[in-house]
């Protein structure tokens, strides 16, 4: 009566009050609306608030329920006050933007406890007529081919198949207000037509709140949503079955999705746009570009038709040309990885195809884009093109201009889709035999990093600092002929154990101790962590660079800047597997290969190498989850040397345990200090006596109308 009213809560809490008036003494009916929402919460009709992002990062819930800022933009999740009195008033929050979500596991059960639902959540199969007409879902390709391929699933009638729905509106009902909230609904397909299609029998799951349409970012908000649904997948619910009188495992399968062909796109990440726009034809899509039209036209339907069709050879009719080519099949699965491999995964887009240098502008960038170049491109470029104090302003602050917008990433999450860069994926896998100084650059790196056999380092270092020739050697000499020597020592000791001593050491540290096999896997990229690597010869012709890593030795010491050469996966003989990373390493020990200018940027020279490899001495390999990727810009005007840009992947988020306070500040665009180099003085960006307009030229007064 409320909703279908349109009752305030005011109003409907004085009607309940005067129905209460003329019952009897005792009556248990709800005296105000709110009373009425807790019942409701009780029969498993309420709903959940979960409080979101402002830009629609991401939600905070589960564990990131008492972060107070997004790890993504980092914009505060509570309302920003507008005035100085709203300032100083205290009490309850506001939350920035609210998504309320409606748990559908109790709605389901609900369906059958009733008799008169129960029956019908089985119509499908039991009352449906199987006459080969198409009335229902359940008459057409699509279901009967699921049943095939999921015959657990299908063995029940009573596991509920879904279809989701979502679409845009404006609440207001005046369409000049641009406000768009994004109700997403499930239709029960089990129940005959006459049943689903109706309104009443549509659950609303999410209401997504506006201003903006969510469009790419609606992974995020159907997290819940996705959650349980894959919970009732893998696990079920156990349902009591009114009709039947007995407990089972409610199982829950979506479908399919019901919505418009932009949906379409962020539902599925296809793009429904540009050259490419079908997404049944994908690659093959036959387009054309409408000079004066400015748009795409898609031609090449002719090709679903049957081939003696005789519309197929009417050129005139048509385009002009006579169709022969067969209609396009669906992509293998295989073929589908190998679309994958040719993507050009990296930190951001090619920045290059958005520079008109005809016009002298940039357009087309991402949010993402744009927090990069403005972030890591520009301050590089600027590097000695302003003035210093203004530069150091400029480059510690993106407000460079009075009036800029702060541009803030908008990095998309991945909770349901696949990730851009799936771990392990690789590109084509060959055997290599490795030559002995390779093989014992490896097995010796291996062993030096893996504190299953520190006791045994320990053991030799001792072993060594009492010989006669250890007690004249500098610590410095020791450690290095350690190094020389450990993996000869550490073999022969376990072989000259007997059958009782090796058992004691365990089957790992017996195997390691005779090397790791001759034969390794050689890769030219791999994905880990969600981050590309690449090797160096591989990018020849390529425009992105994924090859730059940095690794840091140890926690006082320097970090080390290579550039990726060879990717190789060693295995010994316990099936142990080491994911290894041999570079080219920069001489950070002197200035001849690493400096850092007088910006705070460091600057590395590949031109002057250590730990080659040449030598069996040498230390030429990593692990691969020791390093961490780096970019390397290049700077004309310094020959030779490039500067380091440090980066996290896109989809991969620092969600640490520190607790974050209102009053921690967005470390994207506040900076504490910049220094002026004219006096080594510290100016504080946040005083009020320090003026950031100019006054070199005359001001200008415009009067408004």
């Amino acid at each position: 009566m409320k909703c279908l009213g349109g009752l305030s809560n005011s109003i409907f809490t004085e009607l309940l009050e005067f129905v209460n008036e003329l019952l009897p003494p005792g009556a248990s009916l709800p005296k105000n609306a709110y009373e009425v929402k807790k019942y409701m919460n009780e029969l498993g009709l309420g709903y959940e608030k979960i409080l979101v992002c402002p830009n629609g990062c991401m939600l905070f819930w589960k564990d990131n329920e008492n972060l107070e800022t997004c790890v993504v933009c980092r914009a505060s999740k509570w309302k920003q006050k507008e005035s100085m009195n709203d300032m100083s008033k205290k009490g309850k929050r506001s939350p920035a933007k609210i998504l309320r979500w409606f748990p559908l596991k109790t709605r389901l059960q609900r369906l059958f406890m009733s008799s008169k639902t129960s029956s019908q959540m089985k119509w499908h199969a039991m009352g449906r007529t199987n006459d080969g007409v198409l009335r229902h879902p359940a008459d057409g390709m699509a279901w009967k081919t699921f049943d095939t391929q999921h015959d657990d699933f299908a063995s029940d009638p009573r596991n509920v198949r879904l279809g989701l729905s979502a679409d845009g509106f404006n609440p207001f009902g005046n369409m000049s207000i641009s406000y768009s909230t994004w109700p997403v609904m499930l239709v029960p397909y089990n129940l005959p037509p006459w049943m689903c299609m109706k309104q009443s029998s549509f659950m609303l799951l999410l209401i997504i709140p506006g201003p903006s349409s969510p469009s790419m970012n609606i992974d995020v908000y159907l997290e819940p949503l996705i959650s349980e649904l894959k919970e009732l997948w893998e696990v079920g619910a156990p349902t009591y079955d009114i009709c039947s009188r007995e407990i089972f495992t409610m199982c829950v399968a979506l479908m399919w999705t019901i919505n418009h062909f932009p949906m379409y796109g962020d539902f599925s990440g296809w793009s429904t746009k540009g050259r490419l726009a079908c997404p049944i034809c994908m690659g093959n899509t036959r387009s054309r570009w409408l000079k004066h039209g400015k748009k795409f036209s898609y031609t090449g339907h002719r090709r679903f038709l049957p081939s003696n069709h005789r519309w197929r050879m009417k050129a005139k009719t048509f385009d002009g040309t006579r169709e022969i080519d067969p209609s396009p099949t669906m992509p293998t699965p295989d073929e589908i990885l190998e679309q994958l491999d040719d993507l050009n995964y990296g930190y951001s887009s090619n920045v290059s195809r958005c520079v008109k240098l005809q016009h002298r502008t940039i357009v087309g960038m991402k949010s993402h884009d744009c927090h990069i170049l403005m972030q890591q491109l520009l301050p590089i470029a600027l590097r000695g093109s302003l003035p210093k104090k203004l530069q150091n302003v400029s480059l510690e602050d993106p407000f460079i201009i009075d009036g800029c917008i702060p541009l803030k990433e908008s990095a998309l999450t991945v909770f349901n889709r696949p990730s851009r860069n799936p771990d392990d994926s690789k590109g084509k896998v060959v055997d290599v035999r490795l030559d002995f100084m390779s093989w014992t650059q490896a097995h010796r790196y291996i062993l030096f990093n893996s504190n299953d056999f520190t006791p045994f380092r320990m053991m030799h270092l001792e072993i060594m600092r009492h010989t006669v020739d250890g007690n004249h050697l500098s610590n410095d000499e020791l450690h290095k002929r350690h190094e020389d020597q450990f993996c000869n020592w550490f073999q022969d000791y376990v072989m000259k154990m007997d059958d009782n001593g090796r058992s004691k050491l365990g089957h790992k540290v017996v195997m390691h101790s005779k090397g790791p096999m001759r034969v390794a896997k050689e890769f030219k990229r791999i994905v880990i962590h969600g981050t590309k690597y690449r090797t160096r010869n591989h990018e020849n012709g390529k425009k992105t660079q994924n090859c730059g890593v940095s690794v840091c030795t140890d926690q006082d010491g320097p970090a080390w800047y290579g550039q990726l050469t060879r990717i190789i996966e060693v295995m010994y003989y316990d099936g142990s597997r080491y994911m290894l990373f041999k570079c080219d390493w920069a001489d950070v020990t002197r200035d001849r290969g690493f400096k850092e200018d007088e910006f705070g940027f460091t600057i590395v020279n590949f031109s002057h190498l250590v730990h080659t490899g040449s030598r069996i001495t040498d230390d030429p390999f990593v692990l691969s989850s020791q390093v961490s990727q780096v970019f390397y810009v290049v700077d004309e005007r310094c020959p030779n040397w490039v500067v380091v840009v440090k980066t996290k992947p896109r989809d991969v988020y620092d969600t640490s345990e520190e607790e974050v306070t209102d009053d921690d500040e967005d470390e994207y665009f506040v900076n504490e200090y910049c220094i002026n180099t004219s006096n080594n003085e510290a100016i504080e960006l946040g005083i009020d006596d320090v003026v950031w307009t100019r006054n070199d030229i005359d001001g200008m007064t415009i009067e408004t109308r």
